[in-house]
C-alpha cells in the first residue's frame, strides 16, 4: 500500500460524488443515531454510582399491602434504623441518608433556595468508600459539620481550596465546611444530586442503604430482615409495628443509585435500543450493497489496471482505502450526529426529570463497536468484487465494452436489499405502534377543559406554616388570586393533577343498610369550594361545593359517575338520607394522568379547620394563559415570598404524563423513517443497475415499436420480485416479533395491542409505495433511450 494507492482511491471517490454522499452519510445516521442512544442507555440504567462494590448495596424498605394499595416505607424510624444496624447479621455496613423538602439555604449570606441538602449518618462516606477530594468526611465526636458537592464548591466557591473552615445555614443552623465530595459522586439518589451532606439529628428518621456480605443473596437478606421486624416488633411495640400477613421487607438493588426517572425510561429505551439495532443492521445491508453494485461494476477498470501492470495486492489495496476511507468519514460524521441526537432526545424530556448527573459523554465502547461493524462490513463488501474480478480472465474482461456484475453478485445484492426491505418492515411496524399510541393519547377525552387553565403548585411547609396556620392561609390565597383580572375561578386540591397519584379512602358505610368490606377502597381528592367550575366538569346530579359549605365545614361530597353506577346502580345517590352527605354526581375525569383509567371516585370538601395542606390552586382564566401566569405568581408571593410557587398551563401538565410516550414516537418515527430511506436508496440501486444492464434489450425492444407501460413493467419486474420478497419475509418477522415482545411493550401501548393488524398493514403499504417510486423512476428513465445509442451501447 503506498501514497499512489491513496491518492488514486481519493480520485476514485471524487469522481462519484453521489455514491460517496450517500455510504458516508448511511454510515454516519447509523453509527450517530446507536452511539446517541446507548450511550443515553448506558448513562440513565447501566451507570453504577462511584462507590465501593456498588454491586452489593441494597436499598431496606417495608412494604405494605391491604386496602386495594400497596406503599413503600422508604423512611424508617430511628430505632429501627439503630435496631437492625446492631442486631442484622447479613450487612457488613449501613448507611443512613433523608433528602430535605426545599430547606432554607444560605451561603455566606445569602439566601440559595436551590440548593439540594441531605442529612446523613456519620459514617456515611467511609463505609460508601467515598474520600473527599478536599478536607475530611463527617465524623462521630463532630458538632455542625458540612461537606458540600464538588459542583458546588466550584460554581458558588470558585473551586477555592481555602473553603474548608467557611460557614454556611441550613433552616436556620450554622455548619462549618469540613470537606469536598469529589467530582463524580452525586449522592445516593440519581434524580436529586446533592449540594450539601449535613450529620441527621439524633432521632431523624432515614433512609438505610446497606451493604450485603458476600456470602448472602437478597433473597436470604429478605428473609433475615422480615424476622429482624418481626423480632423488633416484640422488643419495641410503642416505636414499632409488625404484621406478617400485610407487610414484608424488600432489599432493592441500590448500585446504581435510587431514581423514579430510570424507572419511567427504562421501558422506553430499551425498546428503542432494540430499534436502533434495526437501523444498524438496515446501514451495513445498505452500504454493503451499494459497494457490491459499485464495484462489481468495475471489472474492465481493474482489468485494464492489471493488463498494465497492477498487481493482485494493489488493485486490493485500492478497494481497501476507499472503504475504510468511507468508514472513518462515516465515524467521524457520525460522532457529530450522536451528540446532536443526545441532544434532541433529552430536549424532549421535562426539564425537571432530567438529572444533572445525566451529562452527555460519548461511550467509546458503543462508538467502536457501531463503527466495527460498519468497517468489517464496508471492507468485506469492497474486498469481495475486486477479489473476484483479479481471479478471472482479464482477456474477457479488456474485451468487453461494459462492466456487469455477475450472478452471484447480482443474487447477493438482491439478497442485501430483501433483507434491507424485511428490517424496514420490522422498524416501521415498532414505529407504528408508538406514533399511534402517542395519538391515541393526545386524542383522549380528560374528562375537564385543559385550555385556559393553570395548575399552581404549591408548598407552605418551607416558609415555616405550622398548625393552626395553614387553614386561613389557603383562604388568603384563594381570595386573592380570585380577585386577578382575567381569573374567572378558582379551587385547590390536596394532591396536585397529572401527577400520578391520588389518596386511597374507604367508609365503613354508605348509608342505611349500604354496608362497606375491607375490599371497598376508592380514589379521593380533597377539594376547595368551585372546583368543579374551575376545573370545568360538568356535574351529571346534584350540586358543587359552594364557598359556603367551606366556611360552615359541611362534611360533604361529590362522587363520580363509575361510583355511582358502582355503588348505587339503582338509586340517585344526592336524595333522600344519602343525599345529605354525597350532594353531587360528577362527570368520570382522568386526574392523576392520561393514561388512568376512570374508575369509582370521590371529591370530599377540604375543611378550613384541619392542619391539612392544599398542595395546588386550580386557577381557570379568559384569555392568555402567558399573560396571567405570571400575575398570579407574583400575587402569591406578595402574601410571603418564601413560599414556593411554580406555574404551569394544564396543558403542559398533561404533556409531561405523556413525556416518555412522546420520546418514544418521535425517535422512533425517525427511525422508521431513517429505515425506509436507507431501504428506498437499496431498492433504486438495484432497479437502477438492472435497466443500465439491459440497455441494449430496452433499446432494441424501444425500436421494434414496444409499448411505453410495457417497457416500465418488463424494467420492473426483477425489481419488484426482490422487494416482493423482502416484504413477505418483514410482515411474516414483524407478526412473529410483535407476538414474542407483546408482553414486553404492553406497557408502552395505549389503545392498541402489539399484534396489530392496522398497524401492519399501515407499515406494509407505506413500504411498498416507497419501493414502487424508488422502482418506478428507473424504469421511466429506461423508456427515454434513444434505441440507435442503445444498439452501439453494446
Amino acid at each position: 500500500m503506498t501514497m499512489r494507492d491513496v491518492r488514486y482511491a481519493l480520485r476514485m471517490l471524487w469522481k462519484t460524488p453521489a455514491f460517496t454522499v450517500v455510504v458516508t452519510l448511511s454510515l454516519a445516521l447509523g453509527i450517530g443515531a446507536n452511539t446517541a442512544l446507548f450511550s443515553l442507555v448506558d448513562s440513565l440504567l447501566l451507570r453504577s454510582l462511584t462507590v465501593s462494590n456498588p454491586a452489593q448495596l441494597v436499598f431496606v424498605t417495608q412494604t405494605f399491602s391491604g386496602m386495594g394499595i400497596r406503599k413503600s416505607a422508604e423512611t424508617l424510624p430511628k430505632p429501627t434504623f439503630d435496631y437492625v444496624r446492631e442486631h442484622n447479621p447479613i450487612f457488613s455496613e449501613i448507611v443512613g441518608f433523608a433528602r430535605l423538602i426545599r430547606p432554607a439555604v444560605s451561603l455566606e449570606g445569602v439566601a440559595d433556595s436551590s440548593r439540594q441538602v441531605e442529612h446523613i449518618s456519620t459514617n456515611f462516606f467511609r463505609d460508601l468508600g467515598v474520600t473527599p477530594m478536599i478536607g475530611r468526611a463527617p465524623e462521630a465526636a463532630d458538632g455542625a459539620v458540612a461537606v458540600v458537592s464538588y459542583g458546588l464548591w466550584r460554581t458558588r466557591y470558585g473551586g477555592d481550596p481555602r473553603v474548608l473552615g467557611r460557614a454556611l445555614t441550613v433552616e436556620g443552623q450554622q455548619y462549618m465546611i469540613v470537606g469536598v465530595a469529589p467530582p463524580r459522586f452525586f449522592g445516593l439518589s440519581f434524580d436529586t444530586p446533592a449540594d450539601i451532606w449535613i450529620p441527621a439529628p439524633a432521632e431523624a428518621p432515614l433512609q438505610m442503604i446497606a451493604r450485603l456480605k458476600p456470602e448472602v443473596s437478597p433473597q436470604q437478606g429478605e428473609a433475615a430482615m422480615q424476622v429482624l421486624f418481626r423480632q423488633l416488633a416484640r422488643v419495641q411495640p410503642n416505636t414499632a409495628t409488625w404484621d406478617d400477613e400485610r407487610m414484608r421487607a424488600e432489599l432493592l438493588p441500590a448500585g446504581k443509585g435510587l431514581s423514579q426517572v430510570r424507572t419511567q425510561y427504562r421501558g422506553p429505551l430499551l425498546a428503542l435500543a432494540v430499534l436502533v439495532t434495526l437501523v444498524l443492521l438496515i446501514t451495513c445491508t445498505n452500504v454493503a450493497n451499494l459497494l457490491t453494485l459499485r464495484n462489481s461494476a468495475r471489472g474492465r477498470e481493474l482489468s485494464v489496471r492489471a493488463a498494465l501492470g497492477a498487481g493482485r495486492r494493489s488493485l486490493l489495496a485500492t478497494s481497501l482505502i476507499e472503504s475504510a476511507m468511507l468508514a472513518a468519514m462515516g465515524g467521524a460524521l457520525g460522532l457529530a450526529f450522536a451528540k446532536w441526537g443526545v441532544s434532541i432526545i433529552l430536549s424532549m424530556l421535562p426539564v425537571a426529570m432530567v438529572p444533572e448527573t445525566l451529562a452527555f459523554t460519548v461511550d467509546a465502547r458503543v462508538l467502536a463497536f457501531a463503527g466495527g461493524v460498519s468497517l468489517v462490513s464496508a471492507l468485506f463488501f469492497g474486498l469481495l468484487p475486486a477479489w473476484r474480478a483479479t481471479r478471472g480472465d482479464l482477456t474477457a474482461g479488456l474485451r468487453a465494452t461494459q462492466s456487469t456484475p455477475t450472478k452471484r453478485m447480482r443474487r447477493l445484492g438482491r439478497v442485501l436489499v430483501a433483507c434491507q426491505v424485511g428490517l424496514s418492515i420490522l422498524l416501521l411496524v415498532g414505529a407504528g405502534l408508538f406514533v399511534r399510541t402517542l395519538t391515541n393519547l393526545a386524542r383522549i377525552d380528560v374528562g375537564f377543559n385543559p385550555d385556559g387553565l393553570i395548575q399552581v403548585l404549591l408548598d407552605s411547609r418551607a416558609a415555616g406554616y405550622g398548625e393552626g396556620q395553614i387553614g386561613p392561609l389557603y383562604s388568603l390565597l384563594l381570595e386573592r388570586v380570585a380577585a386577578i383580572p382575567g381569573v374567572t375561578s378558582v379551587s385547590g386540591i390536596r394532591n396536585p393533577l397529572m401527577r400520578g397519584g391520588l389518596s386511597r379512602t374507604s367508609f365503613r358505610s354508605l348509608g342505611p343498610n349500604r354496608p362497606l368490606g375491607p375490599d371497598d377502597v376508592w380514589d379521593s381528592a380533597e377539594v376547595g369550594p368551585s372546583f368543579f367550575e374551575a376545573m370545568s366538569i360538568p356535574l351529571v346530579r346534584g350540586r358543587s361545593f359552594t364557598a359556603a359549605d367551606f366556611q360552615a365545614a359541611r362534611p360533604i361530597v361529590v362522587v363520580s359517575e363509575a361510583f355511582a353506577k358502582h355503588y348505587f346502580p339503582d338509586q340517585d345517590p344526592t336524595v333522600g338520607e344519602i343525599g345529605q352527605m354525597i350532594v353531587g354526581v360528577a362527570k368520570d375525569a382522568r386526574l392523576p394522568s392520561v393514561r388512568t383509567q376512570p374508575g369509582p371516585m370521590m371529591y370530599m370538601l377540604a375543611q378550613p379547620n384541619r392542619t391539612n395542606r392544599l398542595d395546588a390552586l386550580e386557577v381557570r382564566i379568559a384569555g392568555h394563559v402567558e399573560a396571567v401566569a405570571p400575575r398570579i405568581r407574583d400575587e402569591i408571593l406578595r402574601v410571603n415570598p418564601r413560599l414556593f410557587v411554580a406555574v404551569n398551563p394544564m396543558r403542559r401538565e398533561i404533556e409531561r404524563t405523556i413525556a416518555s410516550e412522546r420520546l418514544v414516537a418521535a425517535v422512533s418515527g425517525f427511525f422508521g423513517g431513517l429505515g425506509l430511506l436507507l431501504a428506498s436508496i437499496g431498492i433504486f440501486g438495484i432497479a437502477a443497475s438492472s435497466v443500465a444492464q439491459r440497455t441494449t434489450e430496452l433499446g432494441i425492444r424501444m425500436a421494434l415499436g414496444a409499448d411505453r407501460w410495457a417497457v416500465i413493467r418488463e424494467s420492473m419486474r426483477d425489481t419488484t420480485m426482490v422487494f416482493g420478497v423482502g416484504l413477505a419475509a418483514g410482515v411474516a418477522a414483524a407478526l412473529v416479533g410483535v407476538r414474542a415482545s407483546a408482553h414486553l411493550i404492553s406497557d408502552l401501548l395505549f389503545g392498541l395491542t402489539a399484534v396489530d393488524a392496522a398497524n401492519i398493514a399501515a407499515a406494509g403499504l407505506l413500504m411498498i409505495t416507497v419501493a414502487l417510486v424508488a422502482c418506478f423512476l428507473p424504469a421511466r428513465r429506461a423508456t427515454r433511450i434513444d434505441p440507435l445509442a442503445a444498439i452501439r451501447h453494446e
